[in-house]
């Protein structure tokens, strides 16, 4: 080994990885639930589907709503926020697929809604384990092939 390359390893030996880093974050979201009133048979709902797959409400008894995501409609946050990959939503998406819900069922006097509101905690660790691939300016065709070169010759 030349004492140049020799230099060029020993600086890389010695080079530090950059500092992770971690943080922590909490923020409120919401879950539309839907339920008939006392009496009233379960009810065949149109554009949504229970946390089990179904689209039936039964009686009284309070089933949390999945609604589908399209290209077009009520986005499920204004902002791209974690809880939304999780099927939470913003205030307004839930407000707004309540009231969506509500309107589509026009006819059905027995249905009743509500906001479940709830706390998302979420953290995340970057831990550097390791630098990969340098690329020395005065080395690279050790590591790249030289797309410069006219190989015909």
């Amino acid at each position: 080994m030349t004492q140049r390359k020799e230099i060029h390893k020993q600086l890389r030996d010695a080079e530090e990885l950059p500092m992770g880093s971690r943080g922590s974050s909490t923020m409120r979201c919401y879950k539309v639930q839907a339920r008939m009133s006392i009496g009233c048979g379960p009810l065949e709902i149109r554009g949504a589907k229970t946390l089990i797959g179904k689209n039936i409400i039964t009686d009284s008894r309070w089933e949390t709503l999945n609604f589908p995501e399209a290209a077009i409609g009520v986005p499920a946050s204004k902002w791209k926020v974690e809880y939304a990959d999780h099927g939470y939503l913003s205030y307004p998406a839930a407000q707004a697929l309540r009231w969506w819900l509500l309107a589509e069922q026009y006819s059905i006097t027995g249905l009743e809604t509500r906001l479940v509101e709830f706390q998302f905690k979420s953290s995340y660790e970057a831990i550097p384990v390791k630098a990969h691939c340098l690329v020395d300016p005065e080395q690279r065709e050790d590591i790249l092939p030289d797309w410069g070169k006219d190989e015909q010759k």
